[in-house]
């Protein structure tokens, strides 16, 4: 098993897209490696 951690910085005027990256990034990343993937959502 892999495990991928990424990692934003937060503020009071970053906003993170949490569903972009998950439709997007993911997909992509799970592609290229030939993988399923899951997403663990931080708080």
């Amino acid at each position: 098993m892999i495990r991928v951690s990424v990692l934003y910085p937060g503020g009071d005027d970053i906003n993170f897209d949490h569903d972009y990256y998950k439709n997007t990034h993911v997909p992509l990343a799970c592609s290229s490696w030939n993988v399923a993937g899951e997403i663990d959502k931080g708080i």
